[in-house]
Order: structure tokens, then C-alpha cells, then sequence
């Protein structure tokens, strides 16, 4: 029976409710008496024994237990594959291997504790599909019986946090190539283990922060071809797993100057519309954005500034706001791609989904792209050179400082902050603070980057342009904050207020990592 699991064979897609997965977490831990205990248990039951044994059947385990107990319909994508397994310990510090999963997992669904659906794939059109696997009630059951809780599991607290991905190479993988990424090995310096200590110290804050979403009154919106009613696959619900607080930061092209940028957080997986609904230790938030960050940045690296100058251009036609969208998506699609050819095939596949499904954003049809590139070009002379020069990841290395800067800050003052690349997130009674903040960093980090090159840039607070996002002081009136007991209690019972009920347990515990999956249904519309 073990190896029906482990054989690889052509099927077909897999259904929808394959489709509620997440990745197997190599850093899944807890060290509680009650755990080892039921893990030895566990081993002995399975015949499986040995130091190393227990170690990866705990990791597997506890993941298992974990999306579980998140959500018991959710499954873990894990490799059938020796090769794709990572093998730099940095980023593997328990060693998690291709040959103890499948001999786990084989004991495990032997014994009936697992559900398995293996992987496939089409030979002919190289799709493929990764195995999964989910507890079953059995195995909750037996940990349970152990004494095991939600609350003694927790990620391992070295796991790297620090990422170097080398450039983009293309591997072949059986009969076929594939593009990735691959994560590389690299030494510490005085100043990587500064950049880990700041992720460190913020992910502990916001490992004691209450981050939660109330969704009452949000309604999600997924626009869909008329094609594809009948494709349950489109139909799936938004998922959003509020234990995902752990940061990291990754870096590109085998090197730390470019990239860098945060990564992981529950807050990033969010529609913009959506974030408006965070809850930060019971507050609603207010979100912050730099405007035309890449632009203003590219100006300041010339010793200019963009000022008060359109930084995607604002045509004078009827259409014109959906134009600028257009220049929009131009002007920072440019700064990623190596020649004008690249840039226009990438923005042409872009507008060919977008417009289809927001026609009301977009013109009725794909503007002359090579005209308007050929506009932003002659509007943003100064900075000509770096349009399609391939200088995204070295800007995205710029903002990933002005980031981390008020990251640090903010950190050591214990308010917390949500980023989101150039945005923050962060309650309501320290929005001043981190709006001034955000201000300064930027002054901050490109005064260094200029350096004495450019003495007269001199940059004020005033030159530096954000937006505000009071979207969430519109919808929740003052009467609907939720900031009492009281209030807590009448909108979790009276109303079956699901945030409610998870914000009282938070004042009853003091636990401030949820480990919990919040589904929201989509209204369809088709198109």
C-alpha cells in the first residue's frame, strides 16, 4: 500500500479542494515534555526509530498538526523529488530530506493517520502537480491524548531569516527546463548579522502583537471568464493564515545590492482593500505609501528632485486617469526590463488580463505603447538612462533600506508596524509617528546612497510625497472600534463576530499568535 503513495504517474488536474494547500514548513518546532513524549510514541508505533528518526517525524508532525488545527480542510504540499529538498543547512537546519519524508509519510498513511494525493506529471504538456498530504481526526487524536496543544508549537528560533538568491537559471528537471531562483550559501559580515538582528527583533514584536482581520462588511469581489464557470478552481475562497507574522528579507543576482525587500507576512497576501480590515492589538489601521517611490529615487540618484512633477503622466483627454494607469504600469514594468521590446510584450500581457477584468479602469483598447514609452522618456529626461536598464532590483535594494530603517526605529520604540514593500501599516494612535518616520528614513538612506556627490540635493520633509489610506476611519465609525469588553463581547455573541470571539481569547490568554485561517467566500462576476 505504501508505494501507491510514492509512484509517479500522468492524471489529471487535481480537484478543487487539493487546491487548499500551503507548503510543508521545514522549521516547524516545539520542545513541550508533552510532544516529545507523543512523537517517541509515535515512532515506536511506526517502527521508525533513532535520534534523526524522531527529529524529522517531529518537524512533519507538528506541521501536520498545525495546518490542522488552522484549517482541517488544508493540505501540505510536500516532494517526492530527492532534488527538491534544500540542502544548504542555513536555510534546512533540520536537515528535512527527501528519504525520511517518504519513509514517514508511507508509515504514517499505512497506519491511517495521513490522507495522500500524489503528484503527477503530463509528459506532454510538462504540467505538474506537487504531492499533499493532511492529518486525519487519528492523528490530532493521538497527539491530543499526549497533552499537545496549539500553543507549544512555534518555528525554530534560528531559522534563517536572511535570504541570497542567485540569478535566475534555467534547471532541467527529468525531460524539461525549468526557470528558478536558487537559494545560495553565503558568509556573515558585521553588517548581515546587524540586517538579521533588525528582522529578529521586529518578528519578536510582532510575534506579541495581535494581528487579526475583522472582515464584517468586506466583500470580495474575483472577476472570472464566462469560459470558465463550470472551473470549481476559480471559485475558491480567499484564504489568509494570520500565524504567518515571520519576516524575511531576500535578496537577488547573488548578491546583497539588489533586493532585499520583506517577505512572508499575512498582511502582504491581503488585497489593498482588505488590509483596511487589520486589527492591531484591537485598533484599526492606518496605511501610508511613498508616491512614485522608484521615480522620486531615480531623481535623487541624479541629484534632482521629482517635486511636484507628474511621475507617470497625466494626459489632458477624457480618459485620462485611465491613461495615466496605463503610463503607470509602463513607467514601472520599464525599470525591469532590459530594452523597450521586453517592456512592451510584458505590459501588452499585463493589459491583456487587466483590462478584462476592471474594463472600467482601462481604455477600451491597448493604447500605441511605443508612443507613450517614447512620452515618459522625453517627460523623464534626467533619468533616461535607467529606463529599461534593468535597475528594479537595485531600486527595490534602496526601498528595502528606507524599509528596514523604519523598521529598526519603529521597533525600538515598540510600535508596530506593517510593511508592505513602500507602505506601512500601523494603528491608529502612532500613524504621526510612522508617517514622520517614513519621511525621514527616505532622506536618511538616499543622503548615503548620494553621498557627497550631490551636496546641494538637500532634501526636506516636504519633499517627499506619500499618500494616506483613511478607507478604514470611513467604514468603521468610532461606535464600531470594538475597544471594549463590552463591546467584544455584544459582537461576538450577538452578532457571531469571528474577530471578536479571537480578541477575547487574546485578552483571556495573552496569546498573541493566532494560529488561524480566515476564508472569505468570493462573489463572482463574470466576464
Amino acid at each position: 500500500m505504501a508505494n501507491e503513495i510514492i509512484k509517479i504517474e500522468l492524471r489529471e488536474s487535481t480537484g478543487a479542494k487539493y487546491q487548499n494547500n500551503r507548503m510543508f514548513n521545514y522549521h516547524r518546532y516545539g520542545d513541550h515534555p508533552n510532544i516529545r513524549k507523543a512523537i517517541k510514541a509515535l515512532c515506536d508505533e511506526m517502527a521508525y526509530k533513532g535520534m534523526i528518526a524522531e527529529k524529522q517525524t517531529k518537524v512533519l508532525v507538528l506541521d501536520l498538526y498545525h495546518c490542522f488545527k488552522g484549517d482541517k480542510t488544508r493540505y501540505l504540499t510536500f516532494f517526492l523529488s530527492p532534488n527538491s529538498y534544500e540542502s544548504i543547512r542555513k536555510y534546512n537546519w533540520f536537515k528535512v530530506s527527501y528519504r525520511p519524508v517518504r519513509q514517514i509519510t508511507e508509515r504514517l498513511f499505512d497506519l491511517g493517520y495521513i490522507e495522500v494525493k500524489k503528484g503527477f506529471r503530463d509528459k506532454k504538456t510538462h504540467y505538474t502537480e506537487s504531492s499533499k498530504m493532511r492529518a486525519n481526526g487519528s492523528l490530532i487524536e493521538l497527539l491530543e491524548k499526549q497533552g499537545v496543544k496549539p500553543r507549544m508549537i512555534s518555528t525554530w528560533k534560528d531559522e534563517e531569516v536572511i535570504i541570497l538568491k542567485d540569478k535566475k537559471k534555467d534547471v532541467k528537471v527529468g525531460d524539461r527546463w525549468v526557470e528558478i531562483k536558487p537559494k545560495i550559501d553565503y558568509e556573515d559580515t558585521d553588517e548581515i548579522i546587524a540586517m538579521r538582528k533588525i528582522v529578529t527583533d521586529y518578528n519578536a514584536l510582532l510575534a506579541e502583537t495581535h494581528a487579526d482581520i475583522d472582515v464584517t462588511g468586506y466583500e470580495y469581489v474575483r472577476k472570472i471568464k464566462e469560459s470558465d464557470k463550470g472551473n470549481k478552481n476559480k471559485h475558491l475562497p480567499l484564504k489568509i493564515d494570520l500565524s504567518n507574522k515571520k519576516v524575511k528579507r531576500v535578496f537577488n543576482d547573488g548578491d546583497f545590492e539588489h533586493g532585499g525587500r520583506f517577505y512572508n507576512g499575512f498582511w502582504q497576501q491581503c488585497p489593498e482593500s482588505l488590509r483596511q480590515h487589520i486589527m492591531l492589538d484591537g485598533e484599526h489601521v492606518y496605511e501610508y505609501d511613498f508616491s512614485g517611490l522608484h521615480v522620486h529615487l531615480l531623481y535623487s540618484l541624479v541629484g534632482l528632485k521629482l517635486g511636484t512633477k507628474e511621475p507617470y503622466i497625466l494626459p489632458k483627454c477624457d480618459e485620462h486617469n485611465k491613461l495615466r494607469r496605463v503610463y503607470k504600469l509602463l513607467m514601472l514594468t520599464s525599470v525591469n526590463c532590459k530594452n523597450d521590446h521586453e517592456c512592451i510584450g510584458a505590459v501588452t500581457d499585463e493589459l491583456d488580463d487587466e483590462m478584462l477584468q476592471d474594463p472600467d479602469k482601462y481604455p477600451a483598447k491597448i493604447p500605441d505603447l511605443e508612443t507613450m514609452l517614447a512620452e515618459l522618456k522625453k517627460h523623464h529626461k534626467p533619468i533616461k538612462q535607467f529606463i529599461n536598464k534593468s535597475t528594479g532590483l537595485a531600486l527595490q535594494c534602496i526601498d528595502s533600506s528606507i524599509a528596514e530603517t523604519v523598521i529598526r526605529q519603529m521597533t525600538a520604540r515598540r510600535v508596530v508596524v506593517l510593511c508592505v514593500h513602500d507602505s506601512f501599516l500601523c494603528k491608529e494612535t502612532d500613524a504621526a509617528i510612522v508617517h514622520k518616520a517614513m519621511k525621514q528614513a527616505f532622506i536618511q538612506i538616499v543622503t548615503q546612497k548620494v553621498g557627497d556627490k550631490y551636496e546641494n540635493l538637500n532634501l526636506q520633509l516636504e519633499d517627499i510625497f506619500t499618500t494616506e489610506c483613511k478607507e478604514s476611519q470611513q467604514r468603521f465609525p468610532s461606535y464600531r472600534r470594538l475597544q471594549s469588553t463590552l463591546n467584544l463581547l455584544t459582537w461576538a455573541f450577538s452578532f457571531k463576530n469571528q474577530y471578536a470571539k479571537r480578541r477575547l481569547k487574546y485578552i483571556a490568554t495573552r496569546q498573541a499568535t493566532i494560529n488561524h485561517v480566515v476564508t472569505i467566500t468570493p462573489r463572482i462576476e463574470y466576464y
